[in-house]
């Protein structure tokens, strides 16, 4: 009989420990009228292995620091998570739209 030794490593991302820091997240302009756009603009994201922003039509990963534009077409939050392991932090920002 010949002894063999397996070991499954199942686990976090070991780059980041505790809670994840999210610099600044906001919108500018913060109020739009219908037709207009936005810049969501976001700081340097640290202590975290991932960073997503959640749109309208789902999460996409985004480099930080970073922005993108939005026109929503009714008032819209928008979520910026940074991630570190199981633990999560969350910052929101909306765009008003007036109608």
């Amino acid at each position: 009989m010949v002894a063999q030794s397996v070991t499954v490593s199942v686990g976090e991302d070991q780059s980041c420990s505790g809670t994840p820091n999210i610099e600044y997240f906001f919108a500018n302009p913060p109020v739009i009228q219908q037709g207009g756009s936005s810049t969501l603009q976001w700081g340097k994201v640290s202590n975290a292995s991932a960073a997503y922003l959640e749109m309208p039509d789902g999460l996409q990963g985004v480099a930080t620091p970073g922005q993108t534009t939005v026109k929503p077409g009714q008032t819209t939050s928008y979520s910026l998570y940074a991630i570190c392991g199981a633990t999560i932090t969350k910052a929101t920002a909306t765009v008003f739209v007036p109608q």
